[in-house]
């Protein structure tokens, strides 16, 4: 996926994607965690990973007691922490055929950034890999009629 990077991180801020808490280890280093960060959200990534605000972070591995005592729902910050989601694709011709696609389970693999000097542009890439896609259907105009149409109401085509 190659992204156009305006002001902010494409999918971090995105509030489907980015704002979702996952389980992670307590003892990844956070970035707000290191200071100079947000300091509301320090506290807030600090009260749900059980870290006390104002202690230093810990460089070595926590002591396991159990299985997921390592582990605590937070919010992820970095692009391979985001949970699976879908990619929906729909395309359009001039003569107004439509098709639409679906990408399922797409996990973020890596990501990075470029400038071209052909470009004026700043892009963000990321690699993913997918569970399932389903591929280029046809839209019929039945279809698109249906969308936004009450239950119990009549098809206007």
């Amino acid at each position: 996926m190659i992204f156009i990077l305006f002001d902010r991180h494409p999918l971090m801020n995105a509030q489907s994607i980015g704002n979702r808490l996952v389980m992670l280890d307590k003892d990844e280093i956070v970035p707000e965690f290191a200071g100079g960060g947000n300091q509301s959200l320090d506290i807030q990534l600090r009260s749900l990973s059980g870290v006390t605000p104002g202690t230093p972070v810990q460089a070595q591995e926590s002591q396991l007691t159990s299985a997921a005592s390592d582990q605590a729902l937070q919010i992820p910050w970095y692009p391979d922490q985001i949970p699976p989601f879908e990619i929906t694709l729909v395309g359009a011709n001039e003569y107004g055929a439509m098709m639409k696609m679906a990408i399922a389970g797409a996990e973020i693999l890596n990501e990075g950034s470029g400038v071209s000097i052909d470009d004026i542009v700043t892009e963000h890439e990321f690699t993913y890999v997918a569970r399932s896609i389903v591929p280029w259907t046809a839209v019929t105009p039945n279809m698109v009629a249906q969308v936004g149409t009450p239950p119990g109401e009549a098809n206007p085509v």
